[in-house]
């Protein structure tokens, strides 16, 4: 015998991630699929996890190549993970992947017990580099991604990513609001949801198409475990209003206020403030 092949597929459970449809949420399961292919042609001095006729080697052996089609996390709507390339099946007790790292919080205790050393046992999917795209109803046109690293299947789900320029300004609608997406956080370490939120900025309609207000938005994970993510907006500067050469400046207690989630967005505000209009004559007036 030359060579030999090994295939095979996994698939995961609903309540951790869900496949993904171009945005929607998909039907059944999640799934990756592993392959191998041992090939006594080959030499081993090639290949990161080869044996090499070490005799202290002891144990299982076996890391495979892995790809997987996109998914959502369950209860994060519309937020699509795609999977690069370079992923891995880690069956082996010698190695981990390369380039895996275990993020703060993570129990690698319950690997390797009091032997550090022992670390390498760990046994699970490795997704080296990953494309988070936000979901589709916040966009006026194409999905823009961006690529985060380190996601961990083993089978719970670690991630810990922050990722920026998912919706530049002018390109992100929220219920008719401009809106864009500096950046995106989430924080999960064997299935606790730890931290999120999103950063960037809303742009109401009442006023010019270049006047965003930056907002803060912090994810939370419900009790019917659906994510929310709820954002208040605060003026720091001159608001364009589209009438004449309007401007009006808000007072500090005027804001945004928007909610996303299993439910869709919901907006509100409270702006108050003076407007200053420019003509011959300059005159306020007060609202």
């Amino acid at each position: 015998m030359k060579s030999m092949a090994i295939r095979g597929e996994l698939a995961f459970d609903r309540s951790l991630i869900i496949p993904d449809n171009n945005g929607n949420a998909g039907s059944g399961k999640a799934k990756g699929r592993f392959s191998m292919t041992l090939d006594k042609r080959n030499d081993p001095a090639t290949s990161l996890y080869a044996y090499n006729n070490n005799e202290a080697m002891t144990g299982t052996h076996m890391m495979f190549g892995f790809d997987m089609d996109p998914f959502q996390v369950t209860g994060l709507a519309g937020w699509t993970f795609e999977p690069a390339q370079d992923a891995y099946l880690d069956l082996s007790d010698l190695e981990n992947p390369d380039q895996m790292q275990f993020p703060e919080g993570y129990n690698t205790q319950a690997i390797y017990g009091s032997d550090p050393a022992l670390i390498t046992t760990w046994r699970g999917v490795f997704i080296k580099n990953i494309e988070i795209k936000s979901p589709k109803e916040f966009t006026n046109g194409t999905r823009r991604g961006a690529f985060a690293q380190n996601i961990i299947f083993d089978p719970t789900l670690t991630m810990d990513i922050g990722v920026s320029g998912l919706l530049e300004t002018g390109d992100g609608n929220l219920s008719g609001w401009g809106f864009s997406i500096d950046t995106f956080k989430i924080e999960i370490v064997q299935n606790d949801f730890i931290s999120g939120g999103l950063y960037g900025g809303i742009n109401p309609p009442i006023t010019g198409d270049g006047d965003y207000l930056n907002y803060k938005a912090i994810l939370t994970k419900e009790e019917n475990n659906q994510f929310e993510f709820t954002a208040i907006a605060l003026p720091d500067s001159l608001i364009s209003v589209p009438i004449s050469l309007a401007k009006a400046a808000l007072c500090p207690n005027s804001y945004v206020q928007f909610t996303m989630g299993e439910n869709g967005a919901q907006v509100g505000t409270f702006l108050k403030g003076q407007m200053v209009i420019d003509v011959m004559e300059k005159f306020a007036i007060f609202y």
